[in-house]
């Protein structure tokens, strides 16, 4: 039995030698062909687990990948559905006062609930996207929606997002309205205002490039 496990696992070269020198030359050719058939058989096992192991995990990998693009696809147009019911006048824009109102209804409850979505981040969603302007068109509708549908962390990194760009904006129109009330008189004030604007345009310029990082990001 020691002398097999030797052989097996171990050195076999010097049992096999004194097993062909005390009892018969033809122990070698066996012990050889032991060791062959062995390991062959213990190779050829473990490779086949290691490459079936691979091919489940590559066709999972394949089948979830598969599997979230068909469901991105199904509630983009899903999505779109509901905005083109929205959009009663059919010019590719919503009010964002109708729209908050008329998804509160059960069946928009129940569309959004599909997608593992509340009403209420939809609504917080739409505030925020529209930025005063009071309507939002399509692409807006449903890029948005699909980059709030995750984990909390992607409904964070949207939110951020839209923060982001609204206070850029908000400090285009800042920027806009001082600059057409101000009225420089001579060099310093210039000179003063020169830096303002300078200043004003890091900011936006920093906002600008949070809100891209975070966007790239989220792949929208």
């Amino acid at each position: 039995m020691i002398t097999m496990g030797e052989i097996t696992l171990g050195n076999w070269a010097p049992p096999s030698r004194r097993l062909m020198a005390n009892i018969s030359q033809w122990w070698g050719l066996f012990i050889l062909i032991y060791r062959c058939v062995l390991c062959l058989a213990l190779v050829n096992v473990t490779n086949a687990v290691f490459i079936a192991e691979t091919n489940r995990v590559a066709l999972d990998n394949d089948v979830a990948m598969m599997r979230k693009r068909k469901t991105g696809a199904k509630n983009a147009k899903l999505l779109e559905d509901v905005f083109q019911e929205l959009d009663e006048s059919g010019d590719g824009f919503v009010s964002v006062k109708d729209m908050t109102a008329r998804i509160q209804d059960e069946r928009m409850r129940k569309v959004f609930s599909h997608m593992d979505l509340e009403v209420e981040e939809v609504s917080e969603l739409l505030f925020m996207m529209s930025d005063g302007k009071k309507q939002i068109d399509k692409d807006q509708f449903i890029k948005g929606i699909l980059a709030l549908k995750g984990d909390a962390r992607s409904s964070g990194q949207t939110k951020l997002l839209l923060i982001a760009q609204a206070m850029a904006e908000t400090l285009d129109r800042v920027h806009e309205h001082v600059v057409s009330t101000s009225v420089p008189i001579r060099d310093e004030p210039r000179r003063q205002q020169t830096r303002t604007t300078s200043t004003r345009s890091k900011a936006r310029s920093t906002l600008h490039s949070f809100g891209s990082k975070v966007f790239n990001k989220l792949g929208i």
